[in-house]
């Protein structure tokens, strides 16, 4: 579940994935995965055609699998971009940015880069179609491995 509201000069966006994964023994395991919220505020006047946006992101550890999640408190920064195009259509650009800062002291520190290009094409009609890729970067080399991973 994935949750994005503009407001004037504050953009704020709420995650919660349901997601899945394969632990050790092949078995796949399905659940919550960690819960992420970001409020980012604008740069750019309100006036301004494009947008701009950044802010403080938060990760909660709320995985229901320790395969669904990272088992960390983590604190970073998001920077939104919005670019709006003729009939409607929206390119957007998220960048975060996000550090461990507490957790389970079993599993090792998380810290990552995530940038996904967003295209909210307008079909017509009140009909639009999103388009969307994540790409995460790890940024440390990986340090010991949980128990059960």
């Amino acid at each position: 579940m994935r949750t994005l509201v503009v407001s004037g000069r504050q953009i704020v966006r709420a995650t919660l994935p349901i997601s899945s994964a394969e632990d050790n023994n092949g078995n796949q395991q399905s659940g919550l995965g960690d819960f992420n919220v970001f409020d980012a505020i604008r740069v750019f006047p309100v006036e301004s055609k494009n947008v701009l946006a950044v802010g403080p992101m938060l990760t909660a550890p709320t995985a229901t699998n320790s395969f669904l999640g990272q088992g960390k408190w983590q604190a970073g920064l998001a920077a939104v971009g919005l670019h709006p195009l003729s009939g409607g259509s929206l390119l957007v650009g998220i960048f975060t940015w996000q550090h461990s800062c507490a957790g389970e002291h079993t599993r090792p520190d998380a810290q990552g880069v995530t940038f996904q290009p967003i295209a909210a094409l307008s079909l017509g009609g009140g009909t639009t179609y999103v388009v969307g890729v994540k790409k995460k970067a790890e940024l440390l080399e990986p340090g010991p491995k949980h128990p059960d991973h």
